[in-house]
């Protein structure tokens, strides 16, 4: 999954591993960022030779590639460094004034607020706004600003109209539903995401709503929310992703392949979705569709999966073959 900057909003974002630099961050941990090598090896980087010899190398190497300069950026300030990325951010915004305006707006202005410069965050972002139009996640980013100089009126207002232009918004949906809870407990946070779930295009909403249904043992309302998910969003990754995740989770093998059975696409989904399916239907003994589906999945599933889906692929030939172990 690319790193995006919705991602970025939600605080749980990832980044191909490409040209971009030799390692990709994942997460960091105290004083170490667990990364990926470019043979998929999870490998740990102190947070100072991460800085040193990986970010500012790249930072300057990519000074003139918009793109890729924005993507380390984008890490860089989910990875805790966003004190060192105030020139980047400035440059990203050069480079993508007049060719992708939005994205270097909302990236000066989070690594602004990030470094407490909140009047130049909310210029920054306000300036966005007059020249690409009330885009969500610029609303949500200048929301962020108001709510941290305690002005929640006017953070929860701009939140409910960056909500209102994208309803999939994750980190927008999450501070939507958190506010709401911290007001009325889980029941407010309920509510929350009902009121989000009727906003038009809206399919994370549901999809949380479903898990909590699952989470209370309710599988028929779940799966109800999914069909109408479905219905509207199955070509979104994210979408089928979350619900192979959270079916698969519960144990609902049957209803994992009922739902995404007849829509699972492997070049347009993520290919830990296609493991889950696989699995389900290896449960379900479904041997002939699971051994279709992995022909296709192997064709294009990333190199650190491919153990796995042969370890499936041994247990589909074998009459009445378990799950094997992840």
């Amino acid at each position: 999954m690319l790193r995006t900057i919705a991602g970025l909003l939600a605080g749980t974002a990832r980044r191909e591993r490409g040209a971009a630099a030799p390692y990709a961050s994942l997460r960091t941990e105290g004083a170490f960022i667990t990364a990926w090598d470019a043979q998929g090896r999870e490998i740990y980087i102190d947070r100072r030779t991460w800085l040193l010899d990986v970010l500012l190398p790249n930072l300057r190497r990519h000074w003139d590639d918009a793109d890729a300069l924005a993507d380390l950026v984008v890490g860089g300030v989910d990875d805790g460094f966003a004190t060192n990325l105030l020139e980047a951010s400035r440059r990203v915004l050069e480079l993508d004034r007049h060719r992708k305006p939005e994205r270097g707006y909302l990236l000066r202005g989070i690594v602004l607020r990030e470094n407490r410069r909140l009047s130049q965050a909310q210029s920054v972002l306000e300036e966005g706004i007059r020249l690409v139009g009330r885009r969500a996640a610029l609303l949500v980013n200048l929301a962020k600003v108001h709510a941290e100089r305690d002005d929640g009126a006017k953070a929860e207002a701009l939140l409910w109209e960056g909500l209102q232009g994208d309803p999939n918004l994750e980190a927008g949906l999450a501070w939507w539903v958190e506010g709401a809870r911290r007001r009325s407990g889980e029941e407010g946070a309920r509510q929350a995401l009902r009121q989000a779930a009727g906003l038009p295009r809206s399919w994370l909403a549901p999809l949380w709503l479903a898990r909590g249904h699952l989470q209370a043992q309710e599988l028929d309302e779940a799966v109800a929310l999914y069909r109408r998910v479905l219905g509207s969003a199955h070509q979104q990754p994210l979408a089928v992703a979350t619900i192979a995740q959270d079916l698969a989770r519960h144990r609902q093998a049957g209803a994992l392949v009922e739902l995404l059975g007849p829509v699972y696409d492997p070049l347009r989904h993520e290919a830990q979705a296609g493991v889950q399916l696989l699995d389900a239907l290896l449960q379900l003994q479904r041997r002939k569709e699971g051994q279709a589906l992995l022909v296709r999945l192997e064709r294009v599933a990333p190199a650190a999966l491919q153990p796995r889906l042969q370890a499936l692929a041994e247990a589909f030939a074998v009459p009445g073959g378990g799950v094997p172990a992840a």
